[in-house]
């Protein structure tokens, strides 16, 4: 068998391998969409309780997303034939070891033989290439990971939905039944519309509080009402109150509190045209919270003072504030305990006969009780149900207001950099760095001190002349923002090109690109325009991959560097091809100012090798300073060209 063609077959067994990918990762795909039918259908059975059209809107909603996740998951893949180039790319991206000899194997395998220029090496490349790519195929290595994974997810996802329906609430497998089931159950399945009351019938402690909870179910509303009345005698001729409550996220639950209850209280909820039975609410002598205040101290670093809030249990605080919290007691109590709800408790102790004192740090959301232990030892459970609102500290957003974008300047201009930084808490510091042509990073501190202001702006003017620029040098800066608690932002990357003095740019880039043929020593194809913008895009890239890389999964961060680092390759390999260009013909010979600008290429060409091993190695800080030099080198041998 001929290698062109051992490359070929070789390579389509690799593709049989991506079908059989593909096809198991649409399992996923068709199991997640089942089951996202059967809770939709659960859901709008519940919306549409009573109308008749409730059914049909379910099917049509759950198989509509079946046959959804059949075209993305499986149709569209597979009718998406790619050529044997772009699949040899896929492959070199999946395996960057074959740094790009499957690619140019494939391109000289579809070529007549009588165009290829040597049928010895083409057979050669091939050759090496089948040899790199057959150990790929028997171990399945490209795609084996992504097959285990998608059947380990397909797995799961059935376990799940298996669980859902054998152990979940009934209204589940209605859901189920509507899609799955004829047509004649689908009455059975629509679920009654009611109110589900916590806690219902139930005894308080006499001046204490309790909180209402009320559940949708069977239909939706956007409000709801608790209505109450309280008769000492208990011959219901009270006059009855009606209380707004507040609702959850997801409009589906509301809440609602009752304080000081001292006499017997009955109560119901009503939303929409439903209404809830009548609850009653009976007092004892067991000792209640009356009222809960709180005093925050916030972390040191936040610079914020000490606050008080009275009246309420509630805490919404950064991350870090300690919390004391003061319950008034009805009665005379042993102790209490502050119970949360992962389980972590906090002893209370007494201040006075009518106080109990309890600390916390806020660490993460949730919610607390107040339990009270009587003299004899009983434990009363706080009914009221308090939350807690972790609010995260997070890092400074920061941006270059001028010139915001990127400039070509003269090496004697004067550029005001403009800065401006906002944070939650108040940044502390706020400082420009740039780098000179890649070299060592410099900082200038623009605000600073005791200040801690939410929004910071500054501004920092560089002296071009002193810096002793050359037509084709590069300024690379951004900015820097950091708060109280060390966390820092970070601006886009920007760049200031030096261009030759007195010569009208527009004019240039128009005379650049398009050049006129039978220009004395300037032959077409041995431009190097596109150059420095395809480098100004990789050190762009880099840049915003160092700075988030915090928050970037480890996966996608060697992904987006293995971009990178093709990209930069493919850059090295078309300046060097431009360098053999100039010496092949001849131009550098000539022209004294050719000469300069292959010097220039071939400087930038070891610049963009150290880079590209440095990003190959996953090494972004390492691959900066190169990766900066080369774009001075190319963009110094763009001047010299214009």
């Amino acid at each position: 068998m001929s290698p062109d063609r051992q490359l070929l077959v070789t390579l389509h067994a690799l593709r049989r391998q991506w079908r059989l990918r593909v096809l198991c990762e649409s399992l996923v795909w068709l199991a997640v969409a089942t089951l996202l039918a059967v809770v939709s259908a659960w859901g709008l059975l519940r919306l549409f309780a009573g109308n008749e059209t409730g059914p049909a809107i379910a099917r049509a909603v759950g198989y509509l997303l079946i046959a959804v996740a059949l075209v993305r998951g499986l149709i569209v893949p597979l009718l998406r034939r790619a050529s044997d180039e772009r699949f040899a790319l896929y492959v070199e991206e999946r395996e960057p070891s074959l740094r790009q000899a499957l690619l140019a194997a494939v391109q000289e395998a579809q070529l007549p033989e009588a165009q290829r220029p040597s049928p010895t090496l083409s057979a050669r490349v091939m050759q090496r290439a089948v040899a790199a790519i057959r150990p790929l195929e028997s171990r399945m290595a490209l795609e084996r990971p992504r097959i285990v994974r998608a059947m380990q997810s397909f797995g799961g996802i059935v376990a799940v939905a298996a669980a859902l329906l054998w152990l979940g609430p009934q209204a589940v497998r209605d859901g189920a039944r509507v899609l799955f089931v004829p047509f004649g159950t689908a009455q059975a399945a629509v679920p009654v519309r009611m109110l589900a009351i916590t806690p219902g019938n139930v005894s308080v402690p006499r001046g204490g509080a309790i909180e209402v909870e009320a559940g949708l179910v069977g239909f939706a509303a956007s409000s709801a009402e608790l209505v109450f009345r309280s008769d000492s005698a208990g011959n219901d001729t009270g006059a009855w109150q009606r209380l707004p409550m507040a609702s959850d996220a997801d409009s589906a639950r509301f809440r609602s509190r009752l304080f000081d209850i001292v006499q017997r209280t009955e109560y119901y909820v009503e939303s929409a045209d439903v209404r809830s039975a009548v609850f009653t609410l009976t007092v004892n002598d067991l000792p209640a919270v009356s009222r809960v205040s709180l005093d925050l101290r916030f972390p040191a670093y936040s610079g914020l003072p000490p606050e008080k809030i009275e009246d309420t249990g509630d805490v919404a605080a950064v991350v870090g504030t300690t919390v004391t919290v003061r319950a008034r007691v009805t009665r005379t109590v042993g102790g209490g305990t502050l119970r949360f709800d992962d389980g972590r408790t906090v002893a209370m102790t007494r201040e006075g006969d009518s106080t109990l004192v309890g600390a916390f740090t806020v660490r993460r959301s949730g919610f607390y009780h107040v339990d009270l232990t009587t003299t004899d030892g009983t434990t009363v459970a706080g009914a009221v149900e308090y939350v807690v609102d972790a609010i995260p500290d997070r890092a400074p957003v920061v941006r270059i207001e001028e010139p915001g974008r990127d400039t070509k300047v003269l090496n004697t201009d004067e550029v005001t950099i403009a800065l401006q930084a906002t944070d939650d808490l108040g940044v502390t510091a706020l400082e420009l760095r740039y780098r000179v042509n890649g070299g060592e990073e410099r900082r200038v501190q623009v605000t600073g001190g005791t200040r801690r202001p939410r929004d910071a702006r500054g501004a920092h003017t560089l002296f071009l002349e002193e810096l002793a620029l050359q037509p084709g040098d590069l300024v690379a800066y951004h900015a820097v923002a950091r708060d109280g608690a060390g966390l820092v932002g970070s601006s886009d990357v920007y760049f200031l090109e030096v261009r030759p003095f007195g010569k009208d740019y527009r004019q240039s880039d128009q005379r650049a690109q398009s050049p006129q043929p039978g220009g004395a020593g300037q032959p077409q194809g041995d431009s190097p325009d596109g150059f420095v913008a395809r480098q100004r895009d990789v050190v762009a890239g880099t840049f915003n991959w160092l700075r988030d890389s915090a928050s970037t999964t480890d996966k996608v961060r060697r992904e987006n560097m293995t971009t990178l680092a093709i990209a930069e390759g493919r850059l090295r390999e078309d300046v060097e091809q431009l360098v053999k260009r100039l010496a092949e013909r001849g131009v550098a010979a000539q022209d004294t100012t050719f000469a300069k600008i292959r010097g220039e290429l071939q400087q930038a060409a070891v610049e963009l090798k150290a880079a590209e091993e440095q990003l190959g190695r996953v090494r972004g800080n390492g691959a900066l300073p190169p990766e900066q030099r080369a774009l001075q080198r190319l963009q110094r041998a763009e001047a010299l060209y214009r």
